[in-house]
């Protein structure tokens, strides 16, 4: 709503909740730097979610994600979108240029059902925060901003990502408990007495 004003006056206006992203951006973007040290190309990105000791969870990210879920499931999202494209035509969205032929087809995208990553020895699952669509949402603006950027710029193929939670392979419950409450979760956030449920009773989940 406001970026035209903030460019004119030199002010830089972010977001002030639900940092939880940062995380995973920032792993995906020092991967991706160490490997252009070495003037290799990047093919794809994986990010393996993993948590030990967690007794609850940040009261910002939980309110985030309920109202987040419930704008992306209503249209809310997609409308939203839509009216910052219309009111700034001059925001153009770069695609980026098409994947080369010989770039290795991984990660592999996740499926509804657990996975299992050999090499961490972990059961995985899509990781269906919004982890995902802010890294894509950085690369998509450092494409669009900055066409020379180093990583992101417009010659520069796009890898292939995957945003996983890692989870015990010996612990066969924590799959179907992850799998339960984020069914149970999808299911609520999509209804406005849903959120309202959700939001008032966060110890619940």
């Amino acid at each position: 709503s406001f970026d035209r004003e903030a460019r004119s006056a030199g002010v830089l206006a972010c977001h002030a909740a639900a940092f939880d992203c940062v995380p995973a951006e920032l792993g995906g973007a020092l991967a991706e730097r160490e490997l252009l040290k070495n003037n290799t190309s990047c093919a794809g990105v994986e990010v393996i979610h993993t948590m030990q000791n967690v007794s609850c969870a940040n009261a910002t990210t939980w309110h985030a994600a309920v109202d987040g879920f419930h704008a992306a499931a209503s249209g809310e999202l997609a409308k939203s979108r839509q009216k910052v494209k219309e009111n700034y035509p001059e925001f153009k969205e770069t695609m980026p240029p098409s994947r080369p032929a010989e770039w290795a087809k991984a990660p592999v995208a996740p499926g509804l059902l657990p996975g299992y990553n050999e090499e961490l020895e972990l059961r995985t699952m899509k990781f269906v925060g919004a982890d995902s669509s802010a890294i894509r949402c950085s690369w998509r603006y450092l494409r669009s901003r900055k066409p020379d950027h180093p990583r992101k710029g417009t010659s520069i193929p796009e890898p292939k990502l995957s945003v996983l939670i890692g989870m015990d392979s010996k612990d066969s419950m924590s799959a179907l408990k992850v799998m339960g409450f984020g069914a149970t979760f999808s299911f609520l956030a999509r209804y406005k007495w849903g959120c309202d449920m959700l939001h008032a009773n966060p110890e619940g989940f």
